[in-house]
């Protein structure tokens, strides 16, 4: 194989037993809406953030991507191997590239895949894919979070070691409200909003994997904002409070 696809293992909130599959923010988002963002360059190679006028809160992984050019060419990378797999509708060599992929960088620790950590999947060819790994590896769980939900109400056969959170602030929150899916996340501007809403706060990815309670929880607000934004203040707050706490 001459190509195969870069997997990360863990980073600051996850640990060493997952693997991390990355692509481009935003450019792989077709249904996000308030949380939109991308990483652009330019000719000079200098990089910067996009913003759209449906955007509220700025993409945490948009931000990085725009901050370290290492992950900015990894999800590059990933994003172009996987629009080559697509456009030669090449399906079961995108399951052999996904699965050499993941077997090349795992050690015998892991045991999640935390699949979009940047990115969303944006096609049913790499859903089924996806679905096609996840059968052959179970030993491994993989999860992930997703605001493109229309890929999925009328797909029941999902593998039992694949967990899907839908994601609100997307074009397809209704979804959710109908009840479609057992497990969500809301990005929150407080604690104070997570605690009006009923939802717990997630701080380690496990909420997306683990049932726990009614399956709806909350990530806090976090990343760079936009300047004077809603947003902005909202994560001066949140810093605030956290200097508090620890003093």
């Amino acid at each position: 194989m001459n190509d195969f696809f870069k997997f990360g293992i863990g980073n600051n909130k996850l640990s060493s037993q997952t693997l991390t599959f990355s692509k481009s923010s935003g450019l792989t988002c077709p249904a996000a809406n308030k949380c939109k963002a991308v990483a652009m360059m330019n000719d000079q190679g200098k990089r910067s953030i996009k913003r759209f006028k449906d955007t509220e809160f700025t993409c945490y992984s948009a931000t990085l991507e725009a901050l370290y050019p290492s992950l900015y060419n990894l999800t590059r990378h990933n994003t172009s191997l996987l629009n080559e797999y697509i456009k030669k509708d090449n399906f079961n060599g995108l399951v052999e590239c996904f699965n050499y992929s993941i077997n090349q960088k795992r050690t015998k620790n892991c045991n999640l895949v935390r699949w979009n950590q940047s990115g969303d999947i944006y096609s049913r060819f790499e859903l089924e894919a996806l679905k096609k790994v996840c059968e052959i590896n179970k030993d491994l769980i993989f999860y992930f979070y997703s605001k493109n939900l229309i890929l999925y109400p009328t797909n029941r056969s999902i593998p039992q070691n694949m967990f899907i959170t839908a994601s609100y602030g997307g074009k397809y929150d209704y979804l959710i409200d109908r009840g479609y899916f057992k497990r969500f996340s809301k990005v929150v501007f407080s604690e104070a909003e997570a605690k009006l809403l009923n939802l717990p706060i997630d701080n380690d990815d496990s909420h997306a994997y683990q049932d726990k309670g009614k399956n709806g929880f909350a990530l806090l607000l976090h990343g760079t904002q936009e300047k004077n934004s809603k947003a902005s203040e909202a994560l001066k707050e949140i810093r605030r409070n956290k200097k508090l706490v620890t003093v």
